[in-house]
């Protein structure tokens, strides 16, 4: 069972059902377009990193994060800096710090 909660232009979708732990498993969730609504299985994710994602209805990129207990979508342009796959890697790679 999937419970999706709309917050502030992200939507955030919930796993229901039992807690697996298990080890090293993928994940994957459906998630529905911020643009057209339309639902779509992402998954093979296995850590929290953001990712891009193109609907195959509208064609259009929007941003899927990994959360705790489900996934958080945002429309592209409209994701703070950690949540965006771009600003995330030059944030991150850019400190000159080894």
């Amino acid at each position: 069972m999937l419970i999706e909660i709309n917050v502030k232009g992200a939507s955030r979708v919930y796993f229901g059902g039992e807690n697996k732990k298990s080890k090293e498993v993928p994940m994957s969730a459906t998630i529905h377009c911020p643009y057209c609504n339309t639902g779509q299985t992402v998954g093979d994710f296995d850590n929290y990193a953001p990712f891009y994602v193109n609907c195959e209805e509208c064609s259009r990129r929007y941003i899927a994060e990994p959360v705790r207990h489900g996934v958080v979508v945002y429309r592209d342009g409209e994701a703070p800096c950690c949540s965006d796959p771009d600003c995330r890697a030059t944030e991150m790679g850019g400190s000159g710090q080894e």
